[in-house]
């Protein structure tokens, strides 16, 4: 889950200042698109242009909120400017309290089911099964019945995520997810933004400099351009070099197979393995690991070695995040191991499509972590709280989040957009403690909520980055399996505790065995597991 902040992580530390107690409480961002605030009679838009305020509303009693962050550490100082200018601006001391990795979902649980929470607390490992039983439970503070006209900026982001319907638990609502894509992005669905990563160099060296100028690539293209470098000499593993459910995804994607285990593409869910393409894309995987286009070590090697060897010019194919932060990492190795080369003259970012050119992809759920309450919380301070998480929800607040303080750090362009000011950190990728107390109260700024207007990120790796963004939303998009996320039962913990369909795959790969028989195999044997999982998913789903 760390990888997910890596965006975020490049944008942190900041030189800043102060504010009064007297802060915008209502809409001030400038958003892609108006959102609706509710679904039925409550509804707002958020119209704003950024920067304008308005409403401002001023804090004549300074109260104490306690909170958690990400990897937020006892003992840590967190008062630093960028802490002061939030805490000016709603005149609040915020009292930050340890919530590292280690022990976060066991620490959580005590603190819930012991009546122990903090005013404010990140949800790290937010499960839904867990939050219907706490919700019904009465452990966290309800959400008021007209935060959708109160705080309408953080309800947009919570409505971003597509699950709001399904936080309702007994007319109310819980809980906070932190939506990924929202103000700074318009596109219809969050899409899992693996890509595959290839030396743009050599394959104009082997004659096959138009390879993915349209941003994609067929297999039959990228057997070509294999072949081609290894003949070539250019790489010692001319292949595809990547963990092993990374290679999985790219034999799914070019093969038009859903990457999850159930699908519902509108008439009922089925089994992923039951897919007419099933067969074929496993076929097509244990020909080419037999002609050895595919590392021989991919099902026991990280994606992280991978990188290195692609970096330093082993291998001739990788694949793997295809976001700007985890794309700006392969970007920091590939030109600290070739000084003398550019990642945009030397890397091309590619997604797979099928023979006919259709891209594939696989929806992703918008929202990582969630926010909740203390049920104990003081009304006062609970309603100062989504004062200022409202705030940050804004594009003003984003920006603060993700760039420091207006006028001192950044401003705002002749376009619109944030400029960094002499003086401010111009690029250097540090962050301050406080950032990372701070920046999980509005959006999770995943992937490219925030990436338009990144200073640290590569033109480069934006371009390509954002490139590939949209080749999926245009392309066809596996739905995700909402229900199956939503379903608690004990069938889904047999399941998952019996069926990895990786594993499976990886197996049959390494084999001279016929895939048709190994797979049907598989299904017979598992039938009483995977079959009654499925009846009960379709009959939660309501088919």
């Amino acid at each position: 889950m760390r990888n997910k902040l890596i965006v975020l992580l490049l944008c942190g530390a900041m030189t800043m200042g102060a504010l009064t107690g007297c802060g915008n409480t209502d809409s001030t961002g400038d958003v892609s698109e108006d959102k609706q605030s509710s679904e039925a009679t409550n509804s707002s838009e958020t119209t704003e242009e950024s920067g304008d305020v308005s409403e401002e509303k001023c804090y004549d009693d300074k109260l104490t909120i306690t909170m958690t962050g990400v990897n937020t550490q006892v003992g840590l100082d967190y008062e630093d400017d960028y802490m002061h200018y939030i805490e000016d601006m709603f005149n609040v001391d915020l009292e930050i309290m340890g919530n590292e990795w280690d022990g976060a979902a066991e620490r959580f649980t005590l603190q819930t089911t012991g009546g122990s929470l903090h005013d404010l607390n990140l949800w790290l490992n937010f499960d839904w099964s867990g939050y219907y039983e706490y919700a019904e439970q009465g452990l966290f503070k309800a959400m008021p019945e007209d935060w959708a006209e109160r705080w309408p900026d953080l309800y947009n982001m919570v409505d971003d995520t597509g699950f709001l319907e399904y936080l309702t638990v007994d007319g109310n609502i819980y809980a906070l997810p932190h939506a990924a894509l929202g103000n700074q992005v318009d596109v219809d669905s969050k899409t899992l933004h693996t890509a595959l990563y290839l030396r743009k160099d050599w394959a104009s060296e082997v004659g096959m400099a138009d390879l993915g100028a349209e941003g994609y690539i067929t297999l039959d293209e990228l057997r070509a351009y294999l072949v081609a470098v290894g003949e070539a000499g250019l790489a010692s593993k001319p292949v595809i070099a990547t963990e092993g459910s990374i290679v999985t995804w790219i034999f799914e994607m070019a093969c038009g197979v859903p990457s999850t285990d159930f699908l519902d593409e509108g008439d009922g869910y089925i089994w992923s393995p039951t897919h007419p393409k099933y067969v074929t894309m496993i076929e097509t995987m244990q020909e080419w690991y037999a002609d050895g286009l595919i590392d021989a070590d991919f099902y026991s090697k990280s994606a992280v070695d991978y990188r290195d060897e692609f970096c330093a010019g082993q291998t001739a194919a990788f694949a793997y995040s295809g976001d700007p932060g985890n794309a700006s990492q392969i970007l920091r190795s590939f030109e600290t191991a070739n000084p003398d080369k550019t990642f945009g003259d030397s890397i091309i970012m590619l997604q797979l499509a099928d023979e006919n050119g259709v891209v594939y992809a696989q929806e992703d759920t918008n929202y990582w972590t969630a926010t909740v309450f203390s049920p104990d919380i003081d009304e006062t301070v609970f309603e100062r709280a989504l004062d200022m998480m409202n705030w940050i929800c804004t594009t003003d607040g984003e920006f603060f989040i993700n760039m420091g303080i207006p006028e001192i750090d950044w401003t705002y362009g002749d376009d619109g957009l944030p400029v960094m000011l002499e003086g401010s950190l111009g690029g250097e990728a540090e962050y301050t403690n406080s950032f990372l107390a701070l920046v999980m109260c509005g959006y999770c700024a995943d992937d490219f909520t925030m990436c338009e207007v990144n200073p640290y990120i590569d033109d480069a790796v934006l371009s390509m980055s954002t490139q590939m963004v949209t080749l999926r939303d245009e392309g066809y998009i596996f739905p995700l399996a909402k229900d199956y996320i939503l379903l608690a039962s004990d069938s889904k913990d047999i399941y998952n505790g019996a069926i990895d369909l990786n594993n499976l795959i990886v197996k049959i790969v390494c084999s001279e065995d016929d895939v048709e028989t190994s797979l049907t195999a598989y299904m017979e044997e598992n039938r009483e597991i995977w079959e009654t999982l499925l009846n009960e998913l379709n009959e939660f789903a309501g088919y």
